[in-house]
């Protein structure tokens, strides 16, 4: 089997050598298919093998989690019982990104899928700023609308659905896949959104594969 492989194997990928020329051999030869599959040109020998592989992972995609809290008030003006009143909730938002680790030497998000301070200013920026502390009311509730709008300089969020956790969760993918796109593009994906009303209930934005 030795014989085969170093037949198959015309250079290292990395340092350019003959296979048979090189004075070292395959590092490991299963680690080497997994990585190349059948192009055994692409095949590493042990002295060149740290660095490839280490740049071959970071092509895989990894996801990231940042959490940020708030606090809102709200209500479910036509919930069958204690919702339908004036209450708030100490909210938690877990957003989590998905991307390809970037590979940038001296980059300060070298090794990173997204800066973990970058996810939460733009998440504060766009969404966690304009809803902490305040009152988030369905623009059909007309009672609390007008009662709201009464309170002078009161910081209210004006929805278009009633203030569930799924629809606060839906509401929050929205704003943040626009706001993450408009900053880095198709590089990095907004793959959930999960909104804690209660420590034990929340509510999950996930993002949809494409048909077909």
């Amino acid at each position: 089997m030795v014989g085969t492989y170093e037949k198959a194997m015309v250079h290292c990928k990395n340092c350019n050598s003959s296979a048979l020329s090189c004075k070292t051999r395959i590092l490991n030869m299963n680690a080497g298919l997994a990585l190349y599959g059948s192009d055994a040109s692409q095949y590493l020998h042990a002295g060149c093998y740290t660095l490839p592989l280490m740049k071959t992972t970071s092509q895989n995609t990894i996801s990231v989690t940042r959490r940020l809290e708030f606090d809102a008030g709200h209500r479910l003006p036509n919930h069958k019982s204690q919702c339908r009143n004036i209450h708030g909730h100490r909210y938690a938002l877990e957003i989590t990104l998905s991307a390809q680790i970037i590979d940038d030497e001296g980059a300060t998000d070298d090794g990173m899928v997204m800066d973990f301070g970058d996810i939460k200013s733009i998440a504060k920026e766009k969404l966690v700023d304009v809803w902490d502390h305040s009152f988030l009311v369905w623009r059909g509730d007309n009672v609390m609308v007008d009662f709201l709008a009464a309170i002078s300089g009161h910081k209210t969020v004006v929805l278009d659905e009633v203030p569930t956790a799924e629809n606060l969760v839906k509401a929050a993918f929205e704003i943040l896949e626009h706001a993450y796109r408009d900053r880095f593009g198709h590089e990095l994906t907004l793959t959930q959104v999960r909104l804690y009303e209660t420590p034990n209930c929340w509510a999950d934005a996930v993002k949809s594969e494409p048909l077909g």
